[in-house]
């Protein structure tokens, strides 16, 4: 059985996002955050309390179950993860981007009650883009291959161009 969390196990700091150099942005179009990359999703779902109230779902418009999400991701199962993002939104890379999470589910966030609340947007784009770049051969995923996810970033149009 798991450990519980609590607002004293989790990491206390929001995993930071980092954000293409303002010299380097002021020459090109692409996105200003770079986004997390699956380590830095991973570490940011570790933050998730898993509450059994679920006020986050209930903060989300489309009715997305986040802890079952930000589970999946802990737990490296990434496609499980993107199952449970589409499982009630069949456009989640779209909205991901112009969803008002900060007032939505991280809004109603129980960490939020103590701490900056968990990412959300951060960590489900982590999994929509590394999904897209995969394809469909989920069995390639694991954070050590040249195919994995870990050295994508979200967000970054740049990467997804390369491959």
């Amino acid at each position: 059985m798991a450990k519980k969390r609590t607002i004293r196990t989790i990491p206390q700091e929001r995993t930071p996002m980092r954000e293409q150099d303002p010299q380097a942005r002021a020459k090109n179009f692409e996105e200003v955050a770079c986004g997390y990359s699956i380590e830095d999703a991973l570490r940011e779902s570790e933050r998730c309390m898993l509450c059994p109230d679920e006020p986050c779902i209930a903060g989300c418009p489309v009715g997305i179950d986040i802890p079952g999400f930000i589970q999946k991701l802990g737990e490296k199962d990434f496609r499980g993860a993107y199952d449970i993002l589409t499982d009630t939104n069949l456009l989640p890379s779209i909205c991901g981007r112009v969803c008002p999470q900060e007032n939505q589910c991280e809004g109603v966030c129980t960490v939020r009650e103590s701490l900056e609340p968990v990412a959300t947007r951060s960590s489900s784009a982590a999994t929509l883009r590394s999904r897209s770049r995969v394809g469909s051969s989920w069995s390639s995923w694991s954070t050590s291959s040249p195919a994995s996810p870990a050295s994508l970033s979200l967000l970054n149009p740049a990467a997804s161009r390369a491959s």
